[in-house]
């Protein structure tokens, strides 16, 4: 079975998310906004949007 790469935007440190899906899948990965190429990735409008929300793990506190 032929493999192929696919990514999409994801909120890391990398700015995206990699997967290894058949090939024969891809139409259905890309319905879902995978790209083939890292070049191609776009963020969406909401996560160029400016988040001031604290999470969980922002706190301060020392353990």
């Amino acid at each position: 079975m032929e493999r192929k790469s696919v990514f999409v935007w994801a909120d890391n440190e990398a700015g995206f998310v990699q997967a290894v899906i058949a090939t024969r899948d891809f139409h259905e990965f890309k319905k879902r906004g995978f790209v083939a190429s890292i070049d191609e990735i776009k963020a969406t409008e909401k996560a160029k949007a400016p988040q001031n929300t604290k999470r969980a793990h922002d706190d301060t506190t020392a353990d």
